[in-house]
């Protein structure tokens, strides 16, 4: 039988939950109400707030809009043979069970040898009419199962400086980054890519691909970007924090051979098809 603890140990256990409990609820009262949620339960995708193509007039098209002599209506995410080796489809998107992006090896696009698929919250009136949705001073939340990354694989979930917006790329997860013998299907990759912030690649300690996770970013104009795991903080970004909204693309996508120095590689093993499936995307107020 363990020994009984004494007054002082008693004090210090009450002290130690009350700093606990405070700092829960301090964390807690930085999430106002919910301002956007999409469960993708409908038959369709929801094109007043989502466009099947990755999707942004600030880079004049490219990488990002249908590149010439391709299939209409669809977007390659870099240029055929670089980081890349997809090309993206509406066709390999569906819902009605939450969302699922399909990657599969063999494409009608010219040069890329896999169709991928994306979503983007980005406002277009070039592919679609797309009302689209954009957050600032916010807390995104997405729950998702990802595909094996460890061969090749490289799904996404990525925020971009929407119009009215300036600032870097946030990458909340990419998946497939490689550090030392720790399967890249464990690791978390998360990045402000601004001057004085760097990509972090942490062992999540589960693999990713196993069951749905919920990854979220909390997004303080100015002054933060905090990145979570299953409600851990994985990423603490306080320099160079951008200012104005963001849209959102999740992306399921395959790495090339030229990425092989910090990527997993495409090999036989590689599955196709593999999904990336997101159960919802949730936005709230940061008060």
């Amino acid at each position: 039988m363990a020994k009984a603890q004494g007054p002082l140990f008693k004090i210090a256990l009450g002290l130690l939950f009350l700093l606990l409990t405070t700092a829960v609820q301090l964390e807690a009262q930085t999430i106002g109400s919910l301002i956007f949620e999409d469960d993708f339960t409908a038959g369709s995708l929801n094109s007043t707030y989502w466009d099947p193509f990755i999707t942004d007039n600030a880079a004049n098209g490219w990488p990002w809009n249908t590149a010439k002599g391709q299939p209409t209506n669809s977007s390659a995410i870099s240029k055929a043979g670089s980081y890349y080796l997809d090309y993206d489809l509406p066709s390999f998107i569906s819902t009605g069970t939450g969302l699922t992006l399909e990657a599969k090896k063999g494409s009608t696009a010219k040069g890329f040898t896999w169709t991928g698929a994306v979503i983007s919250s980005y406002p277009d009136t070039r592919f679609t009419s797309t009302q689209g949705f954009k957050f600032q001073d916010a807390y995104v939340e997405v729950s998702a199962k990802l595909p094996y990354t460890g061969n090749g694989s490289w799904p996404a979930i990525w925020f971009l400086a929407a119009p009215g917006g300036s600032g870097a790329e946030i990458d909340l997860h990419e998946g497939g980054f490689t550090s030392g013998s720790v399967d890249a299907d464990r690791i978390f990759a998360c990045h402000l890519n601004s001057s004085g912030n760097v990509q972090y690649l942490i062992d999540a300690g589960v693999n990713l691909s196993a069951a749905y996770h919920t990854y979220a970013m909390a997004y303080k104009q100015g002054q933060y970007v905090k990145i979570y795991l299953d409600g851990t903080l994985m990423c603490n970004y306080t320099v160079n924090i951008p200012t104005g909204p963001y849209f959102i693309i999740l992306n399921n996508g395959v790495a090339s051979p030229k990425t092989s120095s910090w990527h997993s590689q495409v090999n036989s093993s590689t599955a196709s098809p593999n999904y990336m499936q997101v159960a919802y995307v949730k936005v709230y107020n940061l008060s």
